[in-house]
């Protein structure tokens, strides 16, 4: 069988291959199974959310890791060694040179923004799919832990500011690894009502692991494509997570959220609060405006105002009587008052009757001068026809036939045509 492998061959010709292609390699992952031997040895897999590979580090190079001290099993590390093949059952495994501890942290960030670019390049954040939530929702669905610090924010909010509200609690884990099965569950349940407006994801603060469930990748789908509006209200402002991106609406915090969904009835609450202080003040008013009439109209108070005004003009009536009027009188005085508006009085009628007197010898002097008589004494003389005047010859052609006569001052003669 010269054109056949061995098993011992194959096996040579692969870790030749393996260990020729990967004689040094940077590999990262999650610490698992970690165990020393007595002879120093440690023996450990590395491992993510899909694959695991066994490692070795021999006691001749572990014992220059400072971190070998302080790491654990699910701690994040950095390990740099060969990948090779264990003979006897042709297990691929890492032999390691160094170990060190990564920031957990900064790993969850990386894969933070890895899926959120991979959700936000398929549209599951655009504002396009976002669902108008109701401005007055007659039932809201909060979905948390029942112990949560921020579920108790929110009950005590939404209690001082609304006069109603209907809340259906439904509990599930808020952290950890079954948590986003947990909230998913949840979904499903308030799905299957058929009164509900509003669903409210919510929980306290806490760190970026902490807070991880809620970067599950099924469950921001599952909140991209839920038919009921989601609000998110997840930890505190500057925490964000995928949830918040792909839901309805994301406020900062459990109390932004109950701040919000009672923000309507908060102001009709100090609408009437403003009302009734307003009615209050005005029913002081007409207390005491009405007590203050009443007091007026009192027989006591009218006969007190009834007995001041007869004081009142009995005091004017005695003080203009004729008795006073004539005690205040200055006889002398009025005497020669009198004799003085008597001569001012005749001097005035004198005056008057000289500038009547003149009015009249002018308006007699142009009678005179107008009187016809006078005109005719000085030579002149009219015609006239049954008493009317002939003043133009063309009335006199009309009137030749008719008794004509002549008058003058001293007399008139008659000429017969």
């Amino acid at each position: 069988m010269a054109d056949a492998l061995s098993i011992s061959e194959l096996y040579k010709e692969l870790k030749f291959h393996v260990e020729t292609s990967f004689s040094s390699m940077k590999i990262y992952g999650e610490l698992g199974s970690f165990v020393k031997s007595q002879v120093g040895h440690y023996y450990f897999s590395l491992k993510d959310e899909e694959s695991l590979i066994n490692c070795a580090l021999f006691r001749f190079d572990a014992q220059g890791n400072k971190d070998l001290i302080s790491i654990k099993e699910g701690d994040q590390v950095l390990i740099t060694g060969k990948v090779t093949l264990y003979n006897k059952r042709s297990n691929v495994q890492i032999i390691v040179k160094s170990i060190k501890a990564l920031n957990k942290q900064g790993l969850l960030k990386e894969k933070f923004e890895k899926l959120k670019i991979k959700l936000s390049k398929e549209g599951l954040f655009d504002v396009s799919r976002k669902k108008r939530i109701p401005a007055n929702p007659k039932r809201v669905a909060v979905i948390s832990s029942v112990n949560a610090a921020g579920l108790t924010d929110f009950l005590t909010i939404m209690k001082r500011n609304c006069f109603f509200y209907d809340l259906l609690v439904v509990p599930c884990l808020v952290q950890g690894e079954k948590a986003p099965a947990s909230i998913k569950s949840a979904l499903k349940k308030v799905e299957a009502l058929d009164d509900i407006d509003v669903v409210l994801l919510t929980r306290g603060g806490g760190s970026l692991e902490d807070l991880w469930c809620y970067n599950d990748e099924s469950l921001v789908r599952m909140i991209s494509e839920y038919e009921i509006p989601i609000i998110t209200a997840i930890g505190h402002e500057r925490d964000n997570s995928l949830a918040d991106f792909s839901s309805d609406l994301r406020l900062e915090t459990p109390s932004a959220a109950a701040e919000y969904l009672s923000q309507n009835q908060s102001e009709l609450l100090n609408v009437f609060e403003s009302s009734k202080r307003s009615l209050s003040r005005l029913k002081e008013t007409l207390f005491n405006t009405y007590q203050m009439k009443l007091e007026k109209c009192s027989p006591k108070k009218s006969l007190q105002y009834i007995l001041g005004k007869h004081n009142y003009y009995m005091k004017k009536l005695r003080k203009n009587s004729p008795q006073n009027f004539l005690e205040k009188i200055d006889y002398y005085g009025l005497v020669m008052r009198l004799e003085d508006c008597r001569n001012k009085f005749d001097s005035q009628i004198q005056n008057l009757q000289m500038t009547l007197r003149g009015k009249l010898n002018r308006i007699e002097s142009v009678l005179n001068t107008t009187n016809p008589k006078n005109v005719l004494k000085r030579g002149f003389s009219y015609i006239s026809v049954d008493d009317k005047v002939i003043g133009s010859l063309k009335d006199f052609k009309k009137n030749e036939r008719e008794k004509v006569i002549i008058n003058f001052h001293d007399g008139k003669k008659e000429l017969k045509g």
